[in-house]
C-alpha cells in the first residue's frame, strides 16, 4: 500500500484540481496550473518529513505514491536505498542511501545517461526541480 495517493483532475484546459492524501488521512489540496501539481508533490514530501520520516524514506513514499503503477522496492538494510521502476518501459528512479543521490534513468542499460540526477540535500530545498521532473518522467 502506498503512503501517499495523488488525485490530479484537469477541470479546464491546463487548470487542475490536485489533492495529495496520506494514509493517515492528512491531505494537501490546491487548484492551479501544471506548476501547482509539482508544488503539491513537494508539499507532501515536506509534510512527510514533518511527521518524523527521514528525507530519503520520505522521497520514496512520495515517489512511489505518484508512480502508483510502478514497482517500488525499499532496501532498509542498504542505508535506506530504494528503487521505483516501470515494469513496462524499464524506466526507474533510484536513491543511493550511502551517497544521498537520486537519479531518474530512462534506459537502465545506459545508466550513465540520466533524465535527472541530484542529491537529497538539493531535493530538500523549496525550489528543487525534482518534483517537477518527477511529474513528467515516465
Amino acid at each position: 500500500m502506498n503512503r501517499w495517493t495523488y488525485a490530479i483532475n484537469e477541470v479546464s484546459a491546463g487548470c487542475y484540481d490536485i489533492e495529495a492524501i496520506r494514509d493517515s488521512h492528512h491531505s494537501i489540496a490546491r487548484k492551479g496550473f501544471e506548476n501547482a501539481i509539482a508544488e503539491v508533490i513537494r508539499d507532501s514530501f515536506h509534510m512527510e518529513i514533518s511527521f518524523g520520516t527521514i528525507p530519503g524514506e520520505a522521497a520514496f513514499h512520495v515517489t512511489s505514491g505518484l508512480k502508483a503503477f510502478w514497482i517500488p522496492t525499499y532496501y532498509e538494510e542498504a542505508l535506506g536505498s530504494w528503487l521505483v521502476r516501470d515494469f513496462r518501459t524499464k524506466s526507474q528512479i533510484e536513491y543511493d542511501g550511502k551517497e544521498f543521490c537520486i537519479s531518474m534513468i530512462s534506459d537502465p542499460s545506459k545508466a550513465t545517461i540520466r533524465y535527472w540526477s541530484g542529491r537529497l540535500p538539493d531535493v530538500l530545498k523549496k525550489d528543487s526541480d525534482y518534483f517537477h521532473n518527477l511529474l513528467y518522467f515516465n
